[in-house]
């Protein structure tokens, strides 16, 4: 399987993304339960009390990664990825955004106190496993989606 499909796989097979976030000063991770869409866009819903929620507002630019923290020691996949971040109108939700508030219905996540972000992937990388296998090394390849 070659790395842009396997990149692809990781984002659909994955429910939770890891975002960093950093105001210039402090930086913060948070797990987060999102979706994508077909252009491979990240979507997910906070309180703007967060405190990444605060950070995007001062800094758009942000990090995450995806994998699978059951994968076996030396055998694991990763996505990681620079983003810009963003608020999105009630009105500008596509379909997938949609679909997903519906399932949060059933979490009582009321959207009274929650805002929908998305995050525009900048670069994405993709762990380099044939390296870990030859050279013992942890690199990462960039792969377009």
């Amino acid at each position: 399987m070659n790395k842009t499909e396997l990149a692809k796989g990781l984002i659909k097979k994955n429910r939770y993304l890891t975002l960093s976030t950093t105001d210039g000063k402090i930086p913060w991770i948070a797990p987060l339960y999102y979706v994508a869409d077909g252009k491979w866009n990240f979507y997910f819903v906070s309180p703007l009390e967060s405190l990444h929620a605060k950070h995007i507002l001062a800094n758009p630019e942000v990090a995450f990664a995806i994998f699978d923290s059951t994968q076996e020691p030396g055998t694991g996949i990763g996505l990681q990825a620079y983003a810009q971040a963003s608020i999105i109108k009630n009105n500008e939700y596509p379909s997938v955004v949609i679909k997903y508030l519906e399932e949060l219905k059933g979490f009582n996540v009321s959207m009274e106190k929650y805002k929908v972000f998305k995050l525009v992937a900048t670069k994405i990388f993709i762990t380099d496993q044939e390296a870990w296998e030859k050279e013992g090394i942890d690199k990462r390849i960039e792969v377009q989606l």
